[in-house]
Order: structure tokens, then sequence, then C-alpha cells
């Protein structure tokens, strides 16, 4: 064997590592290469999917509804989350629009900087102390981030974000909350600086719907495009779920009812001079509601001989109770969709409070109902102090009426009021209640009572040197 194989052989081991250094000296220019190749576009990505996400998350916010998030929340059995994004829903959008807003500028910057980037760093490497920007590649960059936001950002996005936007947000709370801490060192002082500069708050609550809408009925009467009457309807409308069962239930006290062992024909009797169609059925007091009757069937079955001697309870139909504190809006969706006109109202302790119609409910969105069994509107109640010249009138009579009546010169401005109740209205300046009273024209009306929304009977109280009305009036 040569002398040299010897040696080869003793250097073999040490060859192997220097060749394997070799090789990776070799190919770390290369692997280099393709990092710098490969990180601009993994910047971009990253970039776009941030700012689609970010969009995504502002235009599910704008387009969520109170109603659907409560709904979402109980669905997902979580109200408590649905609950925390309308609690900071200002917060989240404000977070959403800045993290958009910084994505869509690093997004320009990577687009400009794949466009521009072997142009000036060849400007650079040449030693060129001014490197000209290429105006038509900045232009062709420029365009190509607009349209990859609008068309996927504003238009994708935006149309995919408005589908189920309410269950989305319930399950994307964590996401939103990530989001609101990443944007807080900018969210943070860009508040301080626009409430210390111009007075005012980028996190205040969006303006009520419900307010907005108002607000454009309003500006709608003013312009003429909505009458008084349709602009009543909409805002009695709008106040239903701010009022409730106790706001318009007659008093138990004050309810028209029938003992549940009462013959057919005494109920029939007594539901003829009574003159409500339906009557609540009581058993041992009035607190224990039992159910309730028409007055057609105890008219119908009066007459059958067989029938006639039989008790109340016997064609009494089941009650439908509700809470006093049931906002209006519910009731009327419960009464609609159970076919039921009369409702019994109960107090905290369970104990009967009253009863509410239909009638009472709808009163409040279109004003008094009257049939034809109602009084005429125009009739004048005389009390017992008649020889002194008080008398108790229904607000709703015309101040021509009233005037001729009992012999008065109240004023009347066809172009503010007709009524009595008007009158007060128009010189008190706000609705008066029970106990407020006005002299005027020789007479004193006190109001005797009244709702939140209008004058119901008013007292008149001709004053010394007054006429004293007729009994023929």
């Amino acid at each position: 064997m040569p002398a040299a194989v010897p040696i080869l052989l003793a250097q073999a081991p040490a060859a192997v590592p220097a060749a394997g250094w070799l090789a990776a000296q070799a190919a770390a220019p290369l692997a280099a290469g393709w990092v710098e190749r490969l990180a601009l576009p993994a910047f971009l990505l990253a970039a776009e999917a941030l700012a689609a996400t970010a969009a995504w998350m502002e235009k599910a916010l704008e387009a969520h509804t109170h109603a659907g998030l409560m709904e979402a929340g109980d669905e997902a059995e979580a109200p408590e989350r649905a609950l925390e994004v309308l609690r900071r829903l200002p917060t989240f959008l404000l977070s959403a629009r800045i993290l958009r807003f910084l994505a869509k500028a690093a997004l320009v910057v990577g687009v400009a900087s794949w466009s521009l980037g072997d142009d000036i760093r060849e400007g650079l490497a040449a030693g060129a102390g001014f490197v000209p920007v290429p105006w038509s590649a900045l232009g062709v960059a420029l365009l190509l981030a607009f349209l990859v936001n609008f068309v996927v950002n504003d238009v994708l996005v935006g149309v995919l974000a408005r589908r189920h936007a309410d269950r989305r947000l319930v399950a994307s709370l964590g996401l939103l909350r990530t989001m609101a801490v990443l944007t807080a060192p900018v969210r943070v002082p860009l508040r301080l600086l626009v409430r210390g500069v111009f007075r005012v708050s980028i996190e205040e609550p969006a303006a009520d719907t419900r307010d907005e809408v108002l607000e454009s009925v309003r500006e709608g009467e003013e312009e003429g495009s909505v009458s008084p009457a349709e602009a009543g309807m909409i805002e009695a409308v709008m106040s239903l779920p701010s009022r409730t069962v106790r706001d318009v239930l007659v008093p138990r006290a004050q309810v028209s009812m029938l003992q549940a062992d009462t013959p057919l024909v005494e109920a029939a009797r007594f539901a003829a001079e009574d003159g409500h169609t339906r009557l609540p059925v009581y058993g041992r007091d009035r607190d224990e509601v039992l159910g309730w009757v028409h007055a057609r069937d105890l008219l119908r079955l009066a007459g059958e001989g067989s029938a006639a001697a039989a008790p109340v309870r016997t064609v009494m139909r089941e009650p439908f109770f509700v809470p006093e504190g049931k906002p209006l809006d519910e009731l009327l969706e419960e009464m609609r969709s159970k076919h039921v006109h009369l409702a019994v109202a109960l107090n905290d302790l369970g104990a009967t409070a009253g009863v509410v119609s239909l009638e009472d409910v709808l009163e409040q969105i279109v004003g008094d109902i009257q049939d034809e069994l109602d009084a005429d509107s125009t009739r004048v109640l005389r009390p017992a102090s008649l020889a002194r010249g008080d008398m108790q009138v229904d607000a709703r009579l015309r101040v021509e009426d009233v005037n001729r009546l009992l012999r008065l010169d109240l004023p009347l401005l066809p172009e503010a009021y007709e009524t009595l109740g008007g009158l007060l209205l128009h010189r008190i300046g706000h609705v008066p209640q029970a106990g407020e009273s006005l002299d005027v024209a020789g007479a004193t009306l006190s109001v005797l009572e009244a709702d939140p929304r209008k004058v119901k009977r008013v007292l008149v109280q001709l004053r010394k040197g007054g006429s004293t009305p007729s009994a023929s009036a």
C-alpha cells in the first residue's frame, strides 16, 4: 500500500465535517436569498389578513342590533357575552377602525416596497446621492393596494360580515378583547388628545336608533311630510316599551266582576246593565280571579231554561295572567299571538292588581276608541253640587260646546286647540295632571283625571259673578 493511502485514511474523518461546513457556507447565501424573497410576501399576507379581520369586525359591529345580540347570547347560553359586546361597543368599534387603518398603511408600504425595492437598492448601491422615484411603478403599487383593500376588505368582507353579525360577534368576543388590548397604545392617547383639543369623546355610545327615528319623525312633521296624527302614533308606538301594564290597567276596585256561583240569569242581567263585553269571574273574593266570561255567552244561555240556573263557573274561560310590570309592547305581542282580549294583572305578591284589555293597549297608540255603546263625547256629567255651578265634563268636549252648555266665554283658538283638554294644555304649557287648575273667563278649570299624554276629566267651577247653568243644559 502506498504511504499516501494511510495518510488519506487518517485524515478522512476530519474531512467529512469540513465538507459539511463548506456545503453549509455555500448554501447560506442561497438560504438568505430565499428568506429575503419570502419575507415581503409573508408580510403582505399578514397585513392583508389583519386588515380583513379588522374590516370584518368593523362591519359586523356597525350592522349589529340590540335584539339580535341578546337573542344570540341566549342561543349560546351566554347572555353576559352579548351584554359585554353592547357595553364595550364604542371601544371595540374604535379599536377595529384603528387596527384596520394600521393594517392598510402596512399593506401600502409593503406593496410599494415590493414594487420599488429593486430600483431603490440599485440606486443606493451605485452611490447616487439622490434616487429618482419611478412614478409609474409607484402608481401601479398604490392602485394595486387600493384595489385589494376595496374589493376584499370593503366589498367582500363587508357582505360576509353582515351575515349573522350578532352571532359572530358573540362568538368572537375573545378576538374583540384582544383587538382592544393591541390597539390600546394608540387608542388611549388618541382619545385623550381628541378630548383635550376638541372637547368631545370618540368612544361615546352610538346614538340610540329610537331617538334617531323620533328625531326624523319630528323633522318630517315640521316639513309637512308627516301629519301630526301620524307623528303621534309613531311616537306612541316607540314609547310602548317604556310603559308597563301598571300604567294602563283598570284597578281591581273599579273592575266589574261576577262571582263564580252567580246563576246565569242574574249574570246576564248584570252584564246587560254593566255594558262590558268581557267580565272577570272571581271565587272567594275579588282577589281570586278564576277566569272570565263573555257577555254573549251569558245572554245566549240565560234564555235556555235548563241552563239558566247553572252557575257562571260552568261557562267561564281560562284567565290570562300577566305581571303588572310587563312592558306594553310585550303584552301586545302576547295578546296578539294568544288571541286574547283581556288580561288579569298581578302585583309582586301575586294578588290581582286589575285588568287590562286589548283596547286599553291600542288606545295608547291611536287614542281613545269609542264604539256604539260608549257614551257620547259631548256628554256633560252633573254632580250633586250643580246648584253651586260645579260641573264635571269630559276633557274631549269642544270648547264651543262648553261655552254653549255652561254659558261661558272660554277662548277658542282653532289653529291651536278645539277641546277643553287642548285649552288646558295650551294655557298651562304641559300636560296637566290631577289637581292642577286654570282660572279663565270667569271659571276655574280643575283637572280631575289625566294620564301622561292627555287630560280625561275636568271640573268646571263658576267663580262668583259667573252665570249658573240651568238644569236643562
